[in-house]
Order: structure tokens, then sequence, then C-alpha cells
């Protein structure tokens, strides 16, 4: 595992969705995010139809499971990209899988300190649903 690149704890939004092992998945996922974010605060699990993936691939017909976590993490934004990927490996998420329209787990940074990423995302009714729960 890489060295933590450390700064003032930033408030962290991000959003986890799985459509594969989903309970396995988001529970392993949690419980890592666990080690790196502070006061962490969890919605409820929803249950949403897949969003822009082609029907007919392996997985797409499966549903997803998604949780928004809220908390501060003291990782810089790069390393935090770096741990979320790592999460998502060990969830089981490669490229061809992904490709086959099979999720082990997507972990999005929806806001990192003053800073909205994947601002097409917070339009989506399950995060307009789920933000308000934490």
């Amino acid at each position: 595992m890489a060295t933590i690149s450390r700064q003032s704890p930033q408030k962290v939004i991000m959003a986890l969705g799985t459509n594969t092992g989903q309970n396995a998945n988001i529970s392993l996922a949690l419980n890592r995010l666990g080690n790196i974010i502070t006061d962490m605060k969890c919605s409820r699990k929803m249950w949403t139809e897949p969003i822009g993936m082609k029907s007919g691939t392996n997985s797409t017909d499966e549903k997803f499971l998604n949780i928004l976590v809220s908390g501060h993490c003291s990782a810089t934004r790069e390393c935090l990209r770096e741990i979320l990927k790592n999460i998502e490996i060990e969830c089981g998420s490669t490229d061809a899988s992904k490709s086959e329209g099979i999720i082990p787990m997507d972990i999005d940074v929806l806001k990192y300190g003053d800073n909205t990423e994947h601002v097409e995302d917070w339009q989506r009714d399950y995060i307009k649903i789920l933000i308000k729960e934490i």
C-alpha cells in the first residue's frame, strides 16, 4: 500500500455502487473507508436500475446497490483517488469486468473540500434522495 500523503482534513462525500456481490462489496468498501474517513456517516442502501449501460451485456440487467458516504479525510485528493481505486480492485473491479458491464465496486468522489465533482451525478434521483441522509 502506498504511503498516504496527508493534509488538514477535508470534507468528502462519495457515492458507492455495485451490481455484483452487492452486499458483500458494499460491506468491504465501507470497512476499508472506515480506516481513512473520520466522522463517517452513511446513507441507507438503495437499489437502482443501471444508468448509461448497454442492455444485453453480462450484468447490465442486475440492479445496482448504492450508498453515499460522508466524513473527513486527511489524504490528499490524489492519494484518496489511489486508495479508492485499490478498494475497487479489492472488491474485484477490473477493466475487463467494467467493459462487460460487471461493476463489483465503483466509488466516485462527489465532493472533496470545496470542490464539487461528478456534477452530472448530483442530478440523479438516488443522489438527491440519499444526500439528505448524510
